[in-house]
């Protein structure tokens, strides 16, 4: 969707470590909670990491600005992507455009 709104009405789950709505049989919300439970998350609306955006708004998928995190949360989020694509490849399961691209795989 190009909205919350119009992802919620698709079905679609927000993810907070990707920072996008996914469709529901990509989600992987047990991963998701294990790595936001296993680290500290912060999430910053500006590269001085000034402005912090609560856990909560992030969740609700209805920040729609550029985030910035630290290196070592960066470092988390690309482990947290290796394990998805990992999951869905064992379990067999739909995998969704982000966690595919190889793009962002070679960034990480």
């Amino acid at each position: 969707g190009r909205s919350p709104t119009e992802a919620r009405s698709y079905n679609c789950q927000f993810d907070v470590l990707l920072g996008s709505w996914l469709p529901a049989p990509c989600h992987d919300a047990d991963l998701m909670e294990q790595y936001i439970a296993d680290a500290v998350w912060n999430w910053y609306e500006d590269p001085e990491f000034t402005r912090l955006i609560p856990i909560d708004t992030m969740r609700m998928g209805e920040y729609q600005g550029k985030v910035w995190t630290n290196t070592s949360e960066h470092s988390d989020h690309c482990a947290y992507l290796w394990m998805k694509q990992f999951r869905a490849v064992v379990n067999k399961k739909p995998m969704d455009d982000i966690s595919a691209r190889y793009g962002h795989t070679e960034h990480c």
